[in-house]
């Protein structure tokens, strides 16, 4: 009986304090900076004119990771993705800059913030 409840005791401490762990939310980098509407019209109109960028980087990225020639030769597709999100974030981000739509506080719809952040 003994035993049982010292194991139960253990499990319950375990499960608490790691729903504690999780519960903490990390806080990135858009988070501690205030932004405002000439902050999402200047992000809006480089994330349109800098998607092709994206497209490069994103190719690298996938290709560097892959080994197989294969699967190299088809990470256009995924550069190809990230492409079109850049720039329909920008074309988003350009046409509602005054508006706290589509996210509260003017913050960026993708992360990096700008293609050639943390490259």
């Amino acid at each position: 009986m003994g035993r049982k409840l010292i194991a139960l005791s253990v499990l319950f401490f375990f499960f608490v304090l790691s729903s504690e762990i999780l519960a903490v939310e990390p806080v990135s980098k858009t988070e501690s900076k205030e932004y405002h509407w000439n902050d999402k019209l200047q992000r809006g109109t480089l994330n349109i004119v800098t998607f092709p960028v994206e497209f490069v980087r994103q190719f690298h990225l996938v290709a560097s990771m892959e080994t197989s020639s294969a699967k190299r030769l088809f990470s256009f597709i995924p550069a190809f993705g990230g492409a079109i999100l850049r720039l329909g974030a920008g074309v988003l981000e350009l046409l509602t800059f005054p508006f706290d739509f589509p996210t509260a506080g003017k913050t960026p719809l993708v992360e990096p913030e700008y293609v050639w952040e943390s490259y």
